[in-house]
């Protein structure tokens, strides 16, 4: 009789998200009632208890007279399940799928209802802003427009998002309407480099095209109550669109709108303006599907009117219809974000000399901000043109403003935290990598003392797969560990020990890998710094098929100024570092694996092979290492 001993291969344990935001919530009501009162909140908790769509029916009063503390409160308190959706949420997928397509096609009926016929005033604005654009723009340049177009490496037709490497996507077939395949294949004879590298690139030897007249409709994540709807371009059509946005950039930095920082000059802004309450900040509902094309038209000169309207694909397919689009431009286009600023600038700037109103104007996208005195005029004319201001983020006479990711009332940052993502069971490290970055958005809008059942709460939830808290420079990633400007030491909590470390001994590869580009501290003996362990999020390698078309966009890049941050000012493309992708990066050179080398026939040296690779689109694995850094070192000692 034999013994037989069976393996039992046990499952990692998950951790619920819906579970770890609900206690959240209810951690920071019992912070904000030791000083707002035993009552505060109490009725959502009970609502919250009863289920996620009981606690979004809540209708949430105004607190426009509040005291800061309250108000700053109560907004955190609304806002923090605003962009996270639960497993058994107010809306299904499909709800929210069909929801969103339904607004876009309601947008596209409202916008092709509108005649064009404009009362005096709106035509007096339009014919005023036609020439405040028209002296923006100044002459289009062709060869400009062409030296400044570069590839995306997002999704496009024919690209699904996990394939679209460079060296892959133009290995394709290259999408794109009739005329822009003409006005492309022109292009490539005077671009011989580019020229060559497509055909490395494609396995016939000569790129291939395909024509494309219809963009399909894809609906992105926004919040719990809808979706965004956005369209991704052709491979030429978003090459075409890409560089045409890059010129209306450059024009708009010549007057003062440089795109690359207005976000930080209106958030500097609506901390004043909840002060003085001299200027508004207005947000429109749809408002680069509401520009029609006789709009465009009467705002745009000529020329550019027509090499913009070149670069448009004016069908789009839905579910099951292909429709004809009345807006002129839509997110996911190369130029969107752009134009649509420097328009509303033109029409805002006009209003302004039109009613002879004082005060400084800035647009960011559709975030406007304007003088308060103003605010009649443009209401009255954003009608006139077919826009509908959004009430519930327009703000005129109260002491709050909002603007580009910031919410000041009565000069106080009030801006809530508001994770995204969608309901998971997550297993170890991801878990505690999704809790660092809550804590360190909390710690973003809290200070500790002010959130300390919250933050003993979210350590314990790390100590359950972890045997001590991680702790980074202030620079580090917000996965990485919990961030502080110096390392501490708590008898009651289990920080990370961080040590003193002689960098010098260490190779020049740990040096730059592990201090985050922070200078070290010299003295007479060496380097010195702190070591500490953190979380990284590593991306996979994967090889490059052909290195040309890589050279060519790294020539392009140098020669524009551009990190090619693609869509970077479009909100439609947030990416969560716990669940998507690292950016795909310069090309790099790895050994070849198993590591074999050759031996030089002239010096006689032994080198290894090396292989071409960019960072993997596929998820990224997460390591736990070791780094040092001499920030740290700046005051002796630790906090304790």
């Amino acid at each position: 009789m034999s013994n037989v001993i069976k393996t039992v291969r046990r499952t990692p344990k998950s951790f619920d998200t819906d579970v770890m935001y609900k206690n959240v919530w209810k951690s920071l009501a019992r912070d904000f009632r030791s000083s707002l009162g035993f009552d505060f909140l109490r009725e959502e908790e009970y609502l919250l208890d009863q289920g996620i769509q009981e606690f979004r029916g809540i209708k949430w009063p105004s607190r426009t007279l509040a005291p800061v503390s309250y108000f700053k409160a109560e907004a955190q308190m609304k806002n923090l399940f605003k962009r996270y959706r639960f497993k058994d949420d107010l809306y299904t997928d499909q709800e929210l799928e069909e929801l969103t397509t339904r607004k876009f096609l309601a947008t596209q009926t409202r916008v092709a209802s509108h005649s064009g016929s404009l009362p005096h005033r709106a035509f007096l604005v339009i014919q005023k802003a036609r020439s405040i654009i028209t002296k923006i723009l100044g002459d289009y340049d062709e060869q400009e427009h062409v030296k400044a177009c570069r590839f995306g490496k997002r999704a496009s037709v024919g690209c699904p998002n996990k394939e679209s490497y460079l060296d892959s996507k133009l290995s394709r077939p290259l999408t794109g309407t009739r005329d822009h395949i003409e006005w492309f294949k022109r292009h490539l004879s005077d671009d011989k480099l580019l020229s060559d590298s497509l055909d490395q690139c494609s396995p016939k030897g000569k790129p291939t095209y395909e024509e494309c007249d219809t963009l399909a409709l894809v609906n992105v994540a926004k919040s719990y109550k809808t979706k965004r709807s956005i369209l991704p371009n052709t491979i030429i059509g978003g090459f075409y669109t890409y560089g045409l946005g890059k010129l209306y950039q450059n024009r708009l930095a010549h007057i003062g709108l440089d795109i690359r920082h207005l976000q930080k000059k209106h958030q500097r802004l609506v901390k004043l303006f909840s002060k003085t309450r001299t200027h508004a900040t207005a947000d429109l509902t749809a408002a680069s599907d509401s520009y029609a094309v006789w709009l465009v038209m009467m705002l745009l000169p000529r020329k550019w009117f027509h090499v913009t309207n070149f670069g448009r694909i004016s069908k789009v397919r839905t579910a099951d219809t292909v429709t004809t689009m009345s807006s002129f431009m839509t997110m996911g286009i190369g130029f969107t974000f752009q134009l649509q600023t420097l328009l509303f600038y033109g029409i805002l700037k006009a209003i302004k000399e039109l009613s002879g109103t004082e005060g400084m104007l800035s647009v960011y996208g559709d975030d406007l901000i304007y003088p308060s005195s103003m605010h009649p005029y443009v209401r009255q004319i954003f009608i006139d043109i077919g826009f509908i201001l959004n009430d519930d983020k327009t703000f005129v006479r109260e002491n709050f403003r909002e603007s580009c990711g910031s919410d000041c009332y009565c000069g106080f940052d009030v801006r809530p935290f508001q994770p995204e993502g969608v309901c998971q069971l997550l297993t170890g490290r991801m878990y505690v990598l999704l809790l660092y970055k809550t804590i360190n958005g909390l710690l973003r809008r809290w200070r500790e003392h002010e959130i300390n059942i919250t933050l003993r709460y979210l350590y314990s939830e790390i100590l359950r797969v972890d045997d001590s808290l991680l702790q980074v420079p202030p620079d580090f990633a917000d996965y990485s560990g919990i961030k502080v400007a110096q390392p501490r030491k708590d008898f009651l909590l289990p920080w990370a020990l961080c040590e003193d470390t002689h960098v010098k001994e260490c190779s020049p590869r740990f040096i730059w890998n592990c201090t985050m580009k922070v200078p070290f501290s010299y003295n007479s003996t060496g380097i010195y710094g702190i070591q500490f362990p953190y979380y990284k999020l590593h991306a996979r390698d994967r090889a490059v098929k052909t290195q040309c078309i890589y050279y060519w966009d790294s020539l392009r890049a140098k020669e524009n100024l551009d990190t090619n941050e693609e869509d970077r000012f479009d909100s439609d493309f947030r990416f969560n570092p716990l669940t998507d992708t690292l950016s795909e990066g310069a090309i790099r050179w790895t050994k070849l694996k198993p590591e074999r080398g050759f031996r030089s026939r002239l010096s006689g040296r032994r080198f290894k092979y090396l292989q071409a690779v960019v960072n993997s689109k596929d998820n990224p694995s997460v390591i736990r290492q070791t780094g040092s850094t001499s920030r740290w070192t700046e005051d002796a000692g630790l906090v304790a």
